[in-house]
């Protein structure tokens, strides 16, 4: 079996379930199909040129994506497991990128 199916395999099956835990938390909407497009386009690209070590992105990137995830809800007092309000979580995500823009300005 050729290696780019079987990091395309196993990168489908994290964002699969990556997406279907996360859904109600990602904003702005285009993005519930540019991740898995930019994930799974990025996997392909680089068991392309890197064979196996390719893995070490699809690995690295969700876990390097839950690891914000996890110290952006400890920061705002939230469960990480289980975010109980998707509304507010997605209105302090907001308020954060804002503050970042007006930094640059």
């Amino acid at each position: 079996m050729d290696w780019i199916w079987i990091t395309l395999g196993i990168a489908v099956v994290i964002e699969g379930v990556g997406l279907a835990r996360t859904w109600q938390l990602i904003w702005p909407s285009w993005k519930r199909a540019a991740k898995p497009v930019f994930y799974l386009g990025m996997t392909a690209l680089l068991t392309h040129g890197l064979g196996p070590w390719a893995l070490v992105f699809v690995v690295l990137h969700p876990l390097l994506g839950w690891l914000a995830h996890y110290g952006f809800c400890r920061k705002h007092d939230m469960n990480p497991w289980k975010v109980e309000d998707p509304q507010r979580y997605v209105a302090l995500q907001r308020q954060v990128v804002a503050s970042l823009a007006q930094r640059r300005t």
